[in-house]
């Protein structure tokens, strides 16, 4: 009985230890997870006390660099009036981009100018969808899924832009755009483009998807943006 006891005791002394472990692990991650964040935050609010703002006649534009990127975010007028109505985001970097993560600078630099220039945007331009990974994934998903393109033979891409703009729009390919139009009142409207291709055979493949796929892709994206209806 003694040696059952001692056997017993032993094991609940190394689940009371094994408790205490766990606990000091969950209390470590969890400060290491806070300090990421925390360091996060202070790099993005950083950032943003180095804006550069330009104006002109015609346009109001913040500036923004950093070692590994060059970001600006335009709005533009005509001369003689004083609302914009055109946004124009643009970057330069060799780094991989995500729309998702850009969209949140671009809300903070938006809220900066808001505070500056009567704004009432109706179009703007975000880049086209091979200059974001996320982008080119949901372009390639929307298109290689749908019936209605596949119908389309090659070498009458011409003759269907339109039907490619309905559905960039209908499958939402620059998400999570239409979110952030949202916290503003707007949603997005329609898609104009220009100058129209295929993903490169050789992007196709470094993504590890199908080279022979025949995706059509926009060189130049607008996006026209309206006031949410309030129902």
């Amino acid at each position: 009985m003694p040696k059952l006891k001692l056997l017993y005791q032993s094991a609940v002394n190394q689940l009371f230890i094994y408790f205490i472990l766990l606990i000091l692990t969950a209390f470590i991650y969890g400060c290491n997870n806070q300090s990421v964040q925390d360091e996060a935050i202070e790099e993005g609010n950083e950032l943003l006390t180095k804006v550069v703002i330009r104006r002109s006649a015609v346009d109001f534009t913040l500036v923004l660099e950093s070692d590994s990127m060059s970001r600006s975010l335009a709005f533009y007028k005509n001369e003689d009036s004083t609302t914009y109505r055109h946004m124009n985001y643009q970057f330069y970097t060799d780094r991989e981009v995500l729309l998702k993560d850009e969209l949140v600078l671009i809300n903070k630099l938006w809220a900066i100018a808001q505070d500056s220039i009567d704004l009432n945007l109706t179009s703007l331009m975000l880049g086209y969808p091979l200059e974001y990974t996320d982008v080119l994934q949901n372009q390639i998903i929307a298109f290689s899924e749908s019936t209605e393109w596949n119908e389309v033979q090659e070498g009458e891409l011409n003759e269907n832009y339109q039907l490619m703009r309905d559905i960039m729009k209908a499958q939402n390919v620059y998400y999570p755009l239409d979110s952030l139009l949202e916290t503003k009142g707007l949603h997005i409207g329609e898609f104009s483009t220009e100058k129209h291709g295929y993903i490169p055979r050789d992007k196709l493949k470094n993504l590890g998807i199908d080279e022979t796929l025949k995706i059509p892709v926009p060189f130049m994206v607008w996006i026209g943006i309206e006031q949410k209806t309030i129902q």
